[in-house]
C-alpha cells in the first residue's frame, strides 16, 4: 500500500464505514511505515519522509505507528529509531519484523525498551512465528512488562492459542486473511472472528 491508501483504510476501520464488524480486542489502530522491506540502511530523505508520514497520522488520529531501522551491519539504527520515536510521540509506537533480521536479538530488544516503544512485532527471528517459540519465550521472559512482545507470521486460527500459550504472550498479530470475499487475499473478519473464539475457548 502506499501511505495515503493505509490511512484511508485506517481511517475506514474506525469510523465503521468499511462494512466490517470486526470487535477488536484493543482499540488500537497502527500504521507500518517502512520504505525498504528490512528497514535496513535508510537515507536523510527517506527519514525525513518517514517522520512526516508519523505526523499527519497523528493529525488524523491514528492509534499508533509501527516503525523500526537497523544499520548495514543489523544492528538497531538508533537515532533514526529515536527521531521516529519523537515524531510519534504520544501515539503507541510498535517495533516492527525488522527485529527478526538483527544479529544480536537480546542486545536489540533492551535497546527496543530503551528507545520507549511500547511493543515488538516479532517470529522470533523465524519465518514464522510458531517456527519462533523457543525465541519468543525468551524475549517475553527477558523484557517481562517492560515491553509487549507480539508475536506475528503465520499466525492462523489452528495456532494462535498455542503460540500465545507456550510463549507468555499477551498480544498477537495476524493478517486473517482470505480469499473468500473479492477472490484475493484481504483480511476475513471470519478468520478473526475464528481467531478470537479460539483463544477464548482455550482460556475456559
Amino acid at each position: 500500500w502506499g501511505m495515503m491508501e493505509a490511512l484511508a483504510m485506517a481511517i475506514e476501520f474506525r469510523s465503521g464505514e468499511s462494512g466490517t464488524h470486526v470487535r477488536r480486542i484493543h482499540d488500537i489502530t497502527g500504521l507500518i511505515l517502512r520504505r525498504t522491506a528490512l528497514g535496513k540502511d535508510y537515507t536523510e530523505e527517506e527519514i525525513r519522509c518517514m517522520e512526516e508520514d508519523i505526523r499527519v497520522c497523528r493529525e488524523l488520529g491514528v492509534d499508533g505507528v509501527v516503525i523500526g531501522a537497523l544499520t548495514k551491519e543489523g544492528d538497531i539504527d538508533l537515532t533514526t529509531c529515536q527521531r521516529l520515536v519523537e515524531a510519534g510521540k504520544g501515539m503507541s509506537i510498535t517495533f516492527h519484523r525488522a527485529f527478526d533480521v538483527c544479529r544480536n536479538p537480546q542486545e536489540a530488544i533492551e535497546q527496543i525498551v530503551a528507545l520507549g516503544c511500547d511493543r515488538l512485532l516479532t517470529s522470533g527471528q523465524q519465518p514464522i512465528a510458531e517456527q519462533g517459540i523457543a525465541m519468543l519465550k525468551t524475549l517475553v521472559s527477558q523484557v517481562g512488562e517492560q515491553l509487549i512482545i507480539m508475536p506475528g507470521s503465520g499466525v492462523n486460527p489452528k495456532n494462535a492459542a498455542f503460540i500465545l500459550d507456550s510463549t507468555g504472550a499477551v498480544e498477537i498479530h495476524a493478517s486473517a486473511r482470505s480469499s473468500r470475499v473479492f477472490g484475493r487475499l484481504e483480511t476475513d473478519s471470519l478468520v478473526v472472528k475464528e481467531i478470537v473464539e479460539n483463544i477464548n475457548l482455550n482460556k475456559e
